[in-house]
């Protein structure tokens, strides 16, 4: 589900700081919290349970990549 461009579909929502988002799959709850907005970026704060991995799509794909290449 990496690299999903914004024009796919999906959800897009517009929330304010302090507001929250609640993602649910399966038994795992993941909330994400808007820190801080401004200069066409927000501050997110992810909040999961242990064993929940969250990751930035950069970093997941360079690791696919690198096991794709035998590193």
């Amino acid at each position: 589900m990496t690299r999903l461009a914004p024009d796919w579909g999906g959800l897009v929502l517009f929330r304010s700081v302090g507001e929250e988002v609640v993602i649910q799959a399966g038994n795992y709850e993941v909330l994400v919290v808007v820190e801080a907005a401004g200069g066409g970026r927000a501050q997110l704060r992810f909040i999961a349970q242990p064993g929940v991995q969250i990751w930035r799509s950069e970093v997941l794909g360079r690791q696919n990549e690198e096991k794709e290449n035998g590193k």
